[in-house]
């Protein structure tokens, strides 16, 4: 995109390229990928668009119980990994989160919730061992 700035006096047209960018959309797919009594990890997918700017990083935030309670910010990605890590949890709470992209231009509207989630122990499927002795 092209700026025409017209100064006075002697109105001389100036012009000068510019690049402007947009707040990007946000993130999709928030999605929980690990978790245990203390602690949930989050993953999600890129905005749709990044508003014509380099993503910087994520922003998330949360909130206890139902919906209806406030959310509150409580970490940013560590640049523009789609990737969070939210320990001090409480066990047997319910928790749900979302995500803002972040470029040049501010932070996206947030992304749609992920599911509410109790904070429990993972229940992890272990191989099936069969021992015999042979003795």
């Amino acid at each position: 995109m092209t700026v025409f700035v017209l100064s006075s006096p002697p109105n001389n047209l100036i012009t000068f390229p510019h690049h402007f960018s947009d707040r990007p959309d946000p993130p999709q797919n928030v999605r929980y990928v690990d978790w245990d009594v203390d602690r949930m990890d989050l993953e999600w997918n890129e905005p749709m668009r990044d508003g014509g700017a380099r993503i910087t990083h994520y922003v998330v935030e949360m909130r206890i119980g139902k919906p209806g309670e406030n959310w509150a910010e409580v970490g940013r990605s560590d640049g523009p990994r789609r990737f969070f890590s939210k320990t001090g949890l409480i066990k047997g709470e319910k928790y749900q989160f979302r995500v803002r992209a972040v470029n040049k231009a501010g932070p996206s509207d947030p992304s749609e919730p992920s599911e509410v989630k109790l904070c429990k122990a993972r229940r992890r499927k272990f191989p099936f061992v069969l021992t015999i002795d042979l003795a």
